[in-house]
């Protein structure tokens, strides 16, 4: 019986960002277990946030790099828009992402089929996983968000990044307190975290500010309601959209090998298959001061098309022939030199270009129903520790679309229900964007990270690009219609 798995000698560099602050005290151990692994680079976060890029220059620039977030959903948002920064929007070297689940809720794991948390048990067998990110040719191309918040009294802006689920209302307000009990009690075990929603959901149980008395929303873009046919025989749950299948970069010739029988063989495999275009010290230079305040400068929706194109013929040529021996020292040094010369011109030009060819989207007033007290732009599959929320059966949930679905419930004891299983929020519809518009003190949350503006304020949300994330191996087209 096996009790433990061992940790491989991997032969191209993993970096790890591990939350210490997540997953009830597993952060700490999983950096124990990795931190003396040959090629597992570890970041300790948040400590080591504003030092990591210049102590691991040598592994951000490896043309072979693959990075894992190990944390909640909130974590996975933060290394994303890090990333973003890193190595630009258009830029044809993304190194992707792989998510080990360390939070409460793990919306995007699960999304990603990833898992649906850690323990300690589940901790043993830690190097499985990493194994399974780093070999995995299944890449898809997630979508991200931006949400800019201005404040109306102080001109203050704002801007984040998500790539699960933007919502406000009576969520985030429970979500507030819940963050403030955790950070105060600090639950050893995910059970335990689960256990605080309840005092901090008891708090809303007599608020009722409804979503019309609380805003005015604006949806952009064409609105597609759930009453609308738009495909009957569509799968409610794709992770990606089959009209656009250059979002998914699957190595169909690799399909056979992808079943590891040892961890040696996983260590031949793994040589070629992160074959990305090496970034410039320009890059990291210019970054440097943007990632300390994780702020994410590159939502350039025009080149959005692009940077897909160029990512999927990137996976197709790098699994090309299985996992076989690395490129020749000519062939690396050529592809370091293009993405070089790519990335300066990209920094150079980014600000430039910024906004010159935006969408002009129309909008549409929203008003919900008298008593729903929350709204949710939801990307992701899942919601609330797994849940799948959207419940219609004519309009396709994607992640790589380009839309969002729009969620609306009603008061805590609804959240409560909604969170048991019992019921379901509102299925409203998709959109490319939204504007709300608030007139007294609000609570939102992104990807489960709450936060509170007391004054009014103007919420934009936008399509704000994409960015790889690895897949289980198993993902190959034909499963991705069951996901």
């Amino acid at each position: 019986m096996k009790f433990a798995s061992k940790p491989p000698k991997y032969q191209n560099p993993i970096l790890m960002f591990i939350n210490v602050n997540s997953g009830g005290g597993l952060g700490p151990k999983l950096i124990k277990k990795c931190k003396k692994v040959r090629n597992i680079h570890v970041v300790s976060l948040p400590d080591e946030i504003d030092t990591f890029l210049e102590d691991k220059f040598t592994i951000i620039t490896h043309p072979k790099l693959r990075v894992i977030a190990c944390g909640g959903d909130g974590t996975v948002s933060w290394i994303m828009s890090i990333l973003k920064e890193i190595y630009g929007s258009n830029s044809g070297y993304r190194p992707p992402l792989g998510v080990i689940p360390l939070g409460t809720g793990n919306d995007m794991s699960q999304s990603l089929k990833w898992g649906e948390g850690l323990n300690l048990i589940k901790l043993n067998y830690i190097f499985d996983k990493i194994t399974a990110i780093a070999v995995s040719p299944v890449i898809a191309e997630i979508d991200t968000w931006t949400l800019t918040v201005t404040d109306k009294v102080t001109n203050n802006v704002n801007e984040f990044h998500f790539c699960n689920y933007f919502s406000f209302g009576v969520d985030a307000g429970v979500a507030y307190d819940y963050a403030c009990l955790r950070n105060e009690n600090k639950p050893l075990t995910r059970l335990g975290s689960f256990a605080l929603y309840v005092p901090a959901g008891a708090h809303f149980l007599n608020d009722h500010t409804t979503i019309n008395k609380l805003a005015h929303v604006t949806l952009l873009g064409e609105i597609k309601k759930d009453d609308m046919n738009i495909s009957p025989d569509a799968s409610v749950e794709e992770i990606y959209d089959t009209n656009s299948p250059e979002t998914l970069q699957i190595s169909e010739q690799n399909q056979s090998e992808q079943n590891i029988t040892s961890s040696n063989s996983s260590q031949d495999q793994n040589q070629n298959e992160n074959g990305q275009n090496e970034s410039s010290e320009q890059s990291a230079a210019t970054t440097q001061s943007s990632i300390s305040n994780n702020n994410d400068t590159n939502g350039n929706n025009s080149n959005s098309n692009q940077n897909s194109t160029s990512q999927s013929s990137e996976s197709t040529n790098s699994s090309e022939g299985g996992y076989a021996q690395a490129n020749s020292q000519n062939e690396n040094q050529a592809l370091e030199n293009d993405t070089q010369e790519n990335l300066i011109v990209y920094l150079n030009q980014r600000n430039l270009n910024a906004g010159e060819n935006e969408e002009t989207m129309q909008e549409s007033t929203f008003y919900a129903n008298d008593d729903e007290q929350t709204m949710t732009f939801c990307s992701s599959l899942r919601m609330y520790a797994g849940r799948k929320l959207w419940k219609s059966k004519t309009m396709p949930h994607s992640m790589t679309d380009g839309v969002f679905e729009i969620l609306l419930n009603k008061g805590a004891t609804h959240l409560a229900m909604t969170n048991l299983g019992i019921i379901k929020p509102r299925s409203y519809g998709q959109a490319k964007g939204a504007r709300i518009e608030t007139n007294q003190k609000c609570y939102f949350q992104l990807d489960g990270e709450a936060k509170m503006i007391e004054n009014p304020a103007c919420f934009e949300v936008k399509h704000g690009g994409d960015y790889p994330f690895v897949l289980p191996a198993k993902h190959n087209k034909k499963h991705m219609q069951k996901i």
